[in-house]
């Protein structure tokens, strides 16, 4: 089946209604193959969970390769006292760990309650409460940690980590990853970031109705926890299109701190895929499920994000592949995703 007709497919089901695609390498600067169903021009996408790869993680790196802090290190090493009155099992936790969801925090917890639909916009990103309400909930999550219950994908650790980034440079995450684009990949016109005023809103894909804010969203992130943190966290927020995705890894790839990114995601794969497949790494994720295996074998590494996007990097090959959609705009519980991202990614793994 051909690109147009699986876009086509998905399209006439109301999965989305707005999707890009594209397979390229980072070596080179255009994609092999492309397609996109864009109305009116909206290419910027709600990334998702794919700023835990292409933010946080990334920024960890820097910190080690930049700071010196040992990825081994606990939080408490890495925070050297700068935040008083965290949680003991809070600060216990090793940072590699966090990054590969071993860590034994929960899968989520709530953040947004009584703050999103309830405070105003410019309350939710005052950096004081943004910083204190992340400090409260995590001690409170501190109680559920169980290391026993081995790899749990976990939200909460990418917003510690994100945390824990903000306090060693005293700085928002958003404004940290500004200036690594800047200055660690030389990329300062890049059309991937937090929202913030990045984008001009004519350009953002909508994401659907909120039943907290009561509106359909469309230049606010979708993730609930994200937005009452004033749209900016460890584990969402980012937004981007495609053809930046494909510039952000090139350039990564060929910085030092993607290097020692890469090689690291690389060497924690099991190979040949097990059943069930291996998931987490160090902050990116193996491509071993049914969804995004066509391309690369299961040898990919990359990330998937809940609003419907996901991309892959095959590291012996240097081989991409992306795909971006809006699929939470038919329901937060959409299986016809899986089948999408199924059909595309084999598509696109016929096509070099």
């Amino acid at each position: 089946m051909s690109l147009a007709s699986i876009f086509q497919l998905h399209l006439q089901n109301k999965l989305y209604t707005h999707a890009y695609c594209a397979r390229g390498s980072i070596s080179n600067q255009d994609p092999v193959v492309e397609y996109a169903h864009l109305p009116e021009s909206r290419d910027v996408f709600d990334l998702a969970s794919l700023t835990k790869a292409l933010v946080t993680t990334p920024l960890v790196f820097a910190a080690v390769i930049r700071r010196g802090l040992p990825i081994e290190g606990t939080v408490g090493d890495w925070l050297e006292g700068r935040v008083s009155g965290l949680d003991d099992r809070l600060n216990y936790l090793k940072i590699s760990d966090l990054l590969a969801h071993k860590s034994g925090l929960p899968a989520w917890r709530n953040f947004w309650i009584c703050n999103l639909g309830v405070k105003k916009s410019a309350e939710l990103a005052d950096p004081f409460f943004r910083s204190q309400h992340i400090f409260d909930v995590l001690n409170r999550t501190a109680s559920a940690i169980n290391k026993k219950q081995g790899d749990v994908y976990s939200d909460v650790g990418f917003i510690l980590l994100g945390f824990v980034l903000e306090k060693i440079y005293d700085q928002d995450l958003d404004k940290l990853f500004e200036d690594f684009l800047r200055s660690e990949l030389l990329l300062s016109d890049l059309d991937l970031g937090f929202i913030g005023n990045k984008f001009n809103s004519s350009r953002i894909v909508p994401t659907g109705f909120c039943s907290i804010r009561q509106r359909v969203l469309c230049g606010e992130v979708h993730d609930e926890n994200c937005a009452s943190l004033g749209g900016v966290a460890g584990h969402a927020g980012v937004f981007g299109t495609g053809a930046a995705i494909a510039r952000f890894l090139r350039a990564l790839a060929a910085s030092q701190v993607g290097k020692t990114l890469l090689s690291a995601n690389a060497t924690a794969r099991l190979l040949p895929v097990s059943e069930p497949p291996n998931a987490s790494l160090q902050g990116w994720r193996q491509g071993a499920d049914p969804s995004s295996s066509p391309f690369g074998a299961g040898a990919a590494i990359g990330h998937w994000g809940f609003t419907g996007v996901g991309f892959w990097l095959w590291p012996e090959t240097q081989d991409y592949a992306m795909l971006l959609t809006n699929r939470v705009i038919s329901g937060r519980n959409q299986p016809g995703i899986a089948q999408m991202r199924r059909e595309v990614f084999s598509e696109l793994a016929r096509n070099s």
